[in-house]
């Protein structure tokens, strides 16, 4: 039996992906930069850790996707501030997730796009960066990955539950389970399983909704972050990928709820709550929308090309700047664009056998769609990406073995027309201004000022204008008792941004450190 095991396909799959895996966690278990926290890692480990002392149901309503803290809470309880455990236990889920896609692949395509898809997978490195780190990224992977198992095996009441669970990591999921509701009720085919997946469905997302209501006094399905994260994907300033728009600061956290609170408040004359904060930003972007149609269009038109192009647009990690500091992630040779373009040549393909693979195309189309109605990052993108690489998988089986070969000549010639057309410089691949100032803010916070501000310097010489790292360096100068310097670059930042949050009492304190220190030495 033991031997028999060994021989499976699955122990070949999950151990190479462990191996590549082992690899990297050796590589950079002692590097600072993948460590650190910052901004929504940062959030999610402060919110576990209220969670693991007591504080179960929080206090006001969920801005963050809950499900990550949550996850991370027993982690917390068990291992303290370690949290080596929890990511490898991610690196862990990340090699199974081979497992299921191979599985699912298999069942779809068969044997040979299956073994193409898995090793797709295994060698593209961002899955195995997003597996390190503290966000709720990889367990959307892993339960898409895991639903659409479940649901090919006719368990559809644990495909509506585990879906589910995937929503609770990366809400725009739910348009998914929608689509598929409708899709079921239009197939007479799947009419049967519907309810036990809508009832799985439910069995996941009615104790955060009740929550929601007990905590806030509010209906609110998930969070209530959803109308701000409309907005920065449709407003007259975006290009299309994550860039929060005027009013609010160049980062992640430049969009959180009390600026975004603030801002509504102030447009709106009178005081908001969480619901109708969300509403107001829902209802900016789909003027927006209204008022401006053809804008709109062209907007969505330049989100679907980043959707399949090679730009790996970073909310918190850059997937570039970070392959400086890991040769496992800088030598696996898959790029998103190999992927998107052999999927889409892979999607033709399968034309002929829609029926039969409908509820792959019902998943993938409706998850695009769902991000389309948002903005363009990669950690967004993630979950559709395994569903990329099984039509990918499939095209690359036809272009090496089977079929006529004019199909697989224009097969060929299709994938690297797309690898053309989606590796077109767009200007923003190389910027890794917001990425030196995550890394400084990671050296800062550890008690290390002096390498916090060389590295804030390398951000500045990209974007010397930028009044948040600008700051930042200023607290890395104060850090050091360079009180002159520090107070120098406070008042550059006041003077680029005099709204700054709290540069005011900032220059007062720098004044007051100096004044003492000349007092002293007199």
């Amino acid at each position: 039996m033991i031997a028999s095991i060994l021989k499976s396909p699955l122990v070949l799959i999950i151990g190479f992906n462990l191996l590549l895996r082992a690899l990297f966690y050796f590589e950079i278990r002692d590097q600072l930069f993948f460590n650190g926290l910052i901004l929504d890692s940062r959030v999610y480990f402060d919110w576990a850790r209220q969670i693991a002392e007591g504080d179960l149901l929080g206090s006001g309503p969920f801005t963050f996707s809950p499900l990550y803290p949550y996850f991370l809470t027993p982690f917390i309880k068990v291992f303290g501030d370690n949290l080596v455990p929890v990511r490898i236990f991610q690196l862990v889920l990340g090699s199974i997730s081979a497992g299921f896609l191979y599985d699912l692949a298999h069942r779809y395509f068969g044997s040979r796009p299956a073994w193409f898809a898995v090793l797709l997978y295994s060698l593209y490195p961002v899955f195995i960066l997003y597996e390190w780190q503290l966000l709720g990224t990889s367990l959307a992977v892993f339960f898409m990955i895991l639903g659409a198992w479940l649901f090919g095996r006719g368990h559809e009441s644990r495909s509506g539950a585990v879906l589910a669970l995937a929503a609770l990591a990366r809400p725009n999921i739910l348009l998914v389970h929608a689509a598929l509701i409708l899709w079921m009720m239009i197939s007479r085919k799947h009419v049967k399983p519907l309810l036990p997946f809508v009832l799985g469905m439910i069995l996941v997302l009615a104790p955060v909704a009740v929550r929601n209501v007990i905590v806030t006094g509010e209906f609110s399905l998930i969070s209530t972050h959803g109308g701000i994260n409309f907005y920065v994907g449709n407003n007259p300033y975006t290009a299309g990928h994550f860039s929060p728009p005027q009013k609010f600061f160049n980062t992640p956290m430049g969009i959180n709820e009390d600026i975004s609170k603030s801002i509504a408040e102030k447009e709106a004359g009178r005081s908001l709550n969480s619901g109708e904060v969300s509403r107001f930003w829902f209802q900016k972007g789909l003027a927006f929308i209204l008022e401006n149609p053809g804008k709109y269009l062209q907007l969505e038109a330049s989100k679907l090309y980043y959707f399949f192009h090679n730009y790996e647009a970073p909310i918190n990690i850059n997937v570039d700047f970070s392959k400086q500091f890991s040769k496992t992630l800088k030598y696996l040779p898959v790029a998103i664009s190999l992927i998107t373009s052999l999927a889409l040549v892979g999607l033709v393909l399968c034309c002929r056998d829609r029926k039969k693979l409908s509820v792959l195309y019902v998943i993938l189309g409706s998850y695009i769609v769902s991000v389309l109605l948002f903005s363009i990052a990669t950690r967004y993108r993630l979950p559709a990406v395994p569903f990329l690489i099984l039509f990918a998988g499939f095209a690359l089986s036809r272009i090496f073995q089977g079929g006529h070969w004019q199909t697989r000549l224009y097969a060929a010639v299709g994938v690297l027309s797309a690898l053309v057309f989606f590796n077109k410089d767009i200007g923003m691949s190389r910027n890794f201004s917001a990425a030196y100032n995550n890394y400084g803010n990671i050296y800062g916070r550890s008690g290390k000022p002096e390498i916090a501000e060389e590295i804030f310097k390398k951000g500045l010489a990209m974007r010397p204008q930028d009044p948040i790292m600008l700051f930042n360096l200023a607290l890395a100068l104060q850090m050091q008792g360079k009180r002159e310097q520090a107070l120098k670059t406070f008042k550059k930042v006041k003077s680029l941004k005099p709204d700054f949050p709290n540069i005011d009492a900032r220059i007062r304190m720098v004044k007051r450190a100096i004044g003492k220190r000349s007092l002293s030495s007199e």
